[in-house]
C-alpha cells in the first residue's frame, strides 16, 4: 500500500510529460509503419541500401533467378491430366468379367463402366441412375436414362441420355442382364418406397451374391456405391486384364467422347450428348490417339 501511495503521483507526472517520459511504442505493425519516415519514389529500397554503391545486388545472382523460377513453377501447379479409356478396354473388361457365368458384383461394374463410356457420364451421374421403371426404360432400339440432377444442369431440369442397342457387350444388353441377375425391384409398392440406384452394395451369401438392400424408403433411401469403392474396383479390374494406363471414373467420359470424335461424330452432337455448355469443354474432353492422332500428318500431300 505504501509503495502505491508513493508511485501514484509519479505516474500522473509521467502522463503529463513533465519528466519527458519516452512515448509508448505502437502495438500494431501497421501503426509502427505509419510512424516511420517514408522514402520518396527515387529512394533506394532497404535491401538496396545494404549493398555498397557500385556493387551488383545479390538478388541478381543466377541462383536467385533459379529459386524464383522453381518457386513460380511450384506455386502454379501442374495441369490435371486424365487418361482416356479406349473402346478395346471396355471390350476386354466385358470379355473377362461379364461372361455367361459372371458374378453380380463383376457384372454390375462392367455394366456401369459401359454405361459411363457410352453415355459420357461422370461418376456422380452414374450414382444417380435409378432403376425405377419410368427413369430407366429399355426399348428395342435403345435405353433411356433420366437423370434427376447433373453437374451441368444449371436450371434444375431432368436430363435424358439415350444409348443405342449395339452389340452384346454394350450398355443395353449388360444392363438388362444386370437387372435380371440382381433381381432389382423397379416399381415401388407405395409412394414412400425407394427402389434405389443401379450401382449399389452387394453381399455374399451361401446362395451367391445378392443386393445388400432391394428397397428402401424416401426417408432412408438406398445409397449408391461410393466413389472410393468404385475407383478401387475399377483399378483392380483394369490391372487384372492388363490395362496399364491410369484409368479413373472420368476416363470413361473422356474415352467415349474421344472415340466418337475419332469416328466422325460431329462436335455439336457430342456436345449435346455429353451435356457440355461450351465447345471448349468438348475439346478439353477429346483425346486424339492412334490413327486419329496421325490423321493430320497423313494428309499433308507429302506422299
Amino acid at each position: 500500500m505504501k509503495t502505491d501511495i508513493v508511485l501514484r503521483p509519479l505516474h500522473r507526472v509521467a502522463k503529463l510529460g513533465i519528466l519527458g517520459a519516452e512515448p509508448t511504442r505502437p502495438r500494431t505493425k501497421v501503426a509502427r509503419q505509419a510512424q516511420e519516415p517514408h522514402p520518396g519514389p527515387g529512394a533506394p529500397m532497404r535491401s538496396e541500401q545494404a549493398v555498397p554503391e557500385g556493387r551488383p545486388s545479390p538478388t541478381e545472382h543466377p541462383a536467385c533467378n533459379l529459386v524464383r523460377d522453381l518457386g513460380r513453377r511450384t506455386l502454379q501447379g501442374k495441369k490435371l491430366h486424365r487418361e482416356s479409356m479406349q473402346p478395346e478396354h471396355v471390350r476386354m473388361l466385358a470379355a473377362h468379367f461379364a461372361g455367361p457365368d459372371a458374378s453380380l458384383p463383376d457384372l454390375m461394374m462392367v455394366a456401369a463402366i459401359s454405361v459411363m463410356f457410352a453415355g459420357f457420364l461422370r461418376f456422380n451421374d452414374l450414382a444417380h441412375i435409378s432403376v425405377k421403371s419410368d427413369l430407366l426404360t429399355l426399348h428395342d432400339t435403345h435405353m433411356a436414362i433420366t437423370l434427376p440432377r447433373s453437374k451441368t444442369d444449371q436450371e434444375g431440369k431432368e436430363q435424358t441420355i439415350r444409348i443405342a442397342r449395339v452389340g452384346v457387350a454394350w450398355p443395353v444388353g449388360l444392363t438388362e442382364r444386370l437387372l435380371v441377375l440382381g433381381n432389382y425391384v423397379r416399381v415401388p409398392s407405395s409412394p414412400v418406397e425407394d427402389v434405389g440406384p443401379l450401382l449399389r452394395r452387394v453381399k455374399a451369401t451361401q446362395q451367391g451374391h445378392q443386393l445388400q438392400q432391394r428397397t428402401g424408403s424416401v426417408q432412408s433411401p438406398i445409397r449408391s456405391l461410393s466413389d472410393t469403392s468404385f475407383r478401387e474396383k475399377l483399378a483392380a479390374m483394369c490391372s487384372a486384364v492388363g490395362i496399364k494406363r491410369g484409368i479413373i471414373p472420368h476416363s470413361m467420359r473422356i474415352g467415349g467422347n474421344s472415340a466418337a470424335a475419332a469416328r466422325g461424330v460431329s462436335e455439336e452432337a457430342r456436345k449435346a450428348h455429353g451435356r457440355w455448355k461450351t465447345d471448349a469443354m468438348v475439346q478439353l474432353y477429346t483425346r486424339r490417339e492412334g490413327d486419329a492422332a496421325l490423321e493430320t500428318t497423313r494428309n499433308l500431300g507429302l506422299a
